[in-house]
């Protein structure tokens, strides 16, 4: 649209929508760098940063000393 007024009015009433409901707008959020042991099973990162542990589990892990010693 290369019309500035008919723009600015399209923004404007976007504006006004908005506001009238209260609602909030994210306009950023930052990356999570996540790192998560091979020993915990069925986990995922998500895009929000909650930890969800529904599903999850640990692996037994029995090895005590390293094998190449």
């Amino acid at each position: 649209m290369s019309d500035v007024a008919q723009r600015t009015a399209l923004y404007r009433e976007a504006n006004d929508a908005i506001l009238a409901r209260r609602n909030i707008i994210y306009l950023y959020f930052p990356n999570y760098i996540v790192a998560l042991p091979k020993s915990l099973k069925n986990s995922k990162a998500v895009p929000d940063g909650l930890i969800r542990i529904k599903g999850t589990s640990w692996q037994e892990v029995f090895e005590l000393c390293p094998t190449n010693a």
